[in-house]
């Protein structure tokens, strides 16, 4: 398999030079390799499968580092306020309030749409435990703000992390949650008996 292709003009990055060296380096001591491509999309929602352990972020914390990609997360606004707020927000957080009328998805999507550039990641099991059900809220986010579902694995029998091809979305979430499951099916995660 070939490395992680060189990010195109679409790519979604963000450059950060001794943060590049430290991923590269972690991942090259550990032996993980990214491979494929990058989404040619400057926007995209990315379900990321499967999630099985702890470890699912430090090493794609290490891939977003490595590839300077920018990846945004969503987390409770409560964590960008004071000393580590700024913190936050560089990783590229996006806060938001549970309790806010709007509710969470409208929040998202229209922080989102006002981003130029932006990869959404989110673990659509939301949980590391065995789950037949995942959250549908990555899609309902995708289909507001309008943009591609482009989704990526962590595949520990192979070491490796990339991207897949773009899922083609109908717009009926069964539908569309089969399709992004199909395409995470192949992989592996460190617990393998605890996902699909």
């Amino acid at each position: 398999m070939k490395n992680l292709a060189v990010p195109n003009s679409n790519t979604p990055i963000k450059r950060r030079p001794i943060l590049r060296f430290i991923g590269r380096l972690y991942l090259r001591i550990l032996g993980w390799r990214l491979i494929g491509e990058f989404p040619n999309v400057p926007k995209c929602v990315t379900p990321v499968a499967p999630h099985t352990s702890n470890w699912d972020f430090v090493h794609a914390i290490a891939m977003v580092m490595a590839t300077d990609l920018r990846v945004t997360f969503m987390g409770k606004h409560t964590l960008f306020e004071g000393f580590f707020g700024k913190f936050f927000y560089a990783m590229g957080g996006i806060p938001v309030v549970r309790h806010d009328p709007k509710g969470l998805i409208e929040q998202v999507a229209e922080q989102l749409k006002g981003m130029d550039k932006a990869i959404l990641a989110i673990a659509p099991e939301g949980t590391r435990k065995k789950t037949d059900n995942w959250k549908t809220g990555y899609l309902r986010i995708a289909y507001a703000a309008e943009l591609p579902v482009i989704p990526a694995y962590i595949d520990y029998p192979s070491k490796t992390i990339a991207f897949v091809p773009p899922v083609a979305l109908s717009g009926d979430l069964e539908t569309d949650m089969a399709r992004v499951q199909e395409a995470l099916k192949p992989y592996r995660g460190k617990y393998p008996d605890q996902h699909l």
